[in-house]
């Protein structure tokens, strides 16, 4: 398995488009066996959260694989296996 820094955008319809924190990204890390599993499992993830929080649209995501340059810089951020449930004070929606 493979770490993945997983990226998912949102958008606050309950602000005006001119707001700092209309849009905004939720980051974490999920380890799976591709890219392609981290970005089905963080879009799970998020589009529960979006459906939970109504005026926060889920738009977009994106995965970048954790190598050993950006691994040790990424000590912050949550890390999730593919298929784990977290809450949402662990994931930081």
């Amino acid at each position: 398995m493979s770490e993945f820094i997983y990226t998912g955008w949102f958008r606050d319809q309950s602000l005006h488009s001119d707001e700092q924190d209309h849009e905004w990204c939720a980051c974490f890390v999920i380890e799976a066996d591709t890219k392609e599993k981290a970005i089905e499992w963080g879009n799970r993830l998020s589009e529960k959260h979006s459906e939970k929080v109504q005026t926060e649209i889920f738009f977009s995501s994106s995965a970048e694989q954790l190598t050993g340059n950006n691994a040790q810089q990424i000590t912050s951020l949550p890390r999730l296996r593919y298929g784990e449930y977290a809450s949402d004070e662990i994931i930081g929606w």
